[in-house]
C-alpha cells in the first residue's frame, strides 16, 4: 500500500521498491483511478508533477525506487486503485499455464529470463485482460522474486522477450535499451511484393491516444524512427520480410511496412483492407514475430544471442508458400 502524505493541495509518496524502473504514467496509472495517460501526460507539460522536487516532463520517465513523486490533489481524489489492483494481480496458474512457461523458457540463469512470448497474451494486463506475462511469472515467481519488466511487445507479436531478475540486471537492461545497444531482428508475413530486396525506413513517427488505444502517424513532428529491413522471398502477393529496428518506437515495424506499401497480415490497423488475410491464411492471427535479439549479459557483460522458434500461424503460412527457415540464411 501507498503511504500517502498531503501537503496543501499535492500529495507525496515514495516509489515503492517492487515498482523500481517503471514508467512514470503507468506507475501512477496503477494507484490512481484519474491518472489516464493523456491526464498524466497534460500534468507534465504543466509542470505539476515533480520527483524529488523537480519538475517531470515526459511522461515517460523511468522512476527509481524511494524516489518522493508529488501530485497534485485531483489525481488522487478520483479514486485508489490500490486495493482493486491487489485483486486483479492475482491470476491462478493452471497445469496447462505450468507447462506453456516452462516450454517458453529459452535461457535462465541468476540475473535474466529469456522466453518466447506467445500469440495473444499480453505482456502487461490491462482493461479487459486478466492473464499477462507479468502476473503469469508473479503467481510461478512469488511477488517478491518475480522476474521485472524491461521493454514490451504487443499483444499479438511473439518471439524473444527479456526480463530481468535481480534489480541491477533491470537497471542495465534498461540503459541498454536506451543506448540502442540491443540488436533485434523481427520476421513478417507482409502482402504487396516489395520493388526493392532491401532498405531503411526512417520515417519519424508521432503516438496518439491512450493507453489501449495508442495509434501511430507517420509525422515530421514525430520522434526519429529507423527501420532496416530486407526481403527474404516472395510468392504471389506475399512477401516474408526481415526488420531490424534500430529504435523502438510504438508499432514501429508495422507502420514503416504499410507505409513501404506492404503491411503485415492481419494488421487491419495499418493496412487497411491490404492487411486483410487471404482465406488460406489462419484467421485473426498478426505476423510479426520476434526471431532474434542479441546483447550484452547484463551483469558478465558477455555478448549473448537467442533466437525463438516461429509460432504455428507461421509455420502455416511458410507451407503454404513453399517457404523455409533456411531462406534466411541466404
Amino acid at each position: 500500500m501507498l503511504k500517502l502524505r498531503q501537503e496543501k493541495s499535492v500529495v507525496l509518496f515514495n516509489v515503492p521498491q517492487k515498482d523500481a524502473d517503471m514508467r512514470l504514467d503507468r506507475l501512477l496509472g496503477t494507484y490512481f483511478s484519474a491518472a489516464s495517460f493523456g491526464n498524466v501526460q497534460k500534468l507534465c507539460r504543466k509542470g505539476l508533477i515533480k520527483i524529488d522536487g523537480k519538475r517531470v516532463k515526459d511522461n515517460g520517465t523511468k522512476v527509481m525506487a524511494d524516489q518522493e513523486i508529488s501530485v497534485p490533489l485531483s489525481l488522487v481524489e478520483g479514486g485508489d486503485k490500490q486495493e482493486d489492483k491487489a485483486k486483479k494481480n492475482t491470476y491462478q496458474l493452471t497445469n496447462v499455464d505450468k507447462k506453456a512457461m516452462q516450454d517458453m523458457t529459452i535461457y535462465e540463469d541468476d540475473h535474466i529470463l529469456v522466453i518466447n512470448k506467445p500469440y495473444g497474451v499480453p505482456v502487461q494486463a490491462g482493461s479487459g485482460h486478466s492473464k499477462s506475462i507479468d502476473r503469469m511469472f508473479e503467481a510461478y515467481y512469488g511477488a517478491d522474486n518475480a522476474p521485472k519488466l524491461v521493454h514490451r511487445l504487443d499483444k499479438n507479436t511473439t518471439g524473444c522477450f527479456l526480463m530481468a531478475k535481480t534489480r541491477e540486471a533491470a537497471h542495465n537492461f534498461i540503459e541498454a535499451f536506451k543506448k540502442r545497444d540491443m540488436e533485434k531482428t523481427y520476421w513478417c508475413v507482409c502482402r504487396g511484393r516489395l520493388r526493392e530486396g532491401e532498405g531503411t525506413c526512417t520515417m519519424r513517427l508521432l503516438k496518439q491516444g491512450g493507453k489501449g488505444n495508442e495509434r501511430v502517424e507517420i509525422d515530421a513532428e514525430g520522434q526519429t524512427a529507423t527501420t532496416h529491413w530486407r526481403k527474404i522471398t516472395s510468392s504471389a502477393d506475399y512477401s516474408w520480410v526481415e526488420a531490424k529496428p534500430k529504435t523502438g518506437r510504438t508499432h514501429q515495424i508495422r507502420v514503416h511496412m504499410a507505409y513501404l506499401g506492404a503491411p503485415l497480415i492481419g494488421d487491419v490497423k495499418y493496412g487497411g483492407d491490404k492487411g486483410r488475410a487471404g482465406q488460406e491464411f489462419p484467421k485473426n492471427k498478426m505476423f510479426l514475430h520476434a526471431r532474434e535479439v542479441s546483447f550484452d549479459h547484463p551483469i558478465t557483460g558477455k555478448r549473448m544471442k537467442f533466437s525463438a522458434p516461429i509460432p504455428s500461424h507461421f509455420e502455416t503460412v511458410f507451407g503454404l508458400m513453399g517457404w523455409s527457415a533456411d531462406d534466411a540464411k541466404s
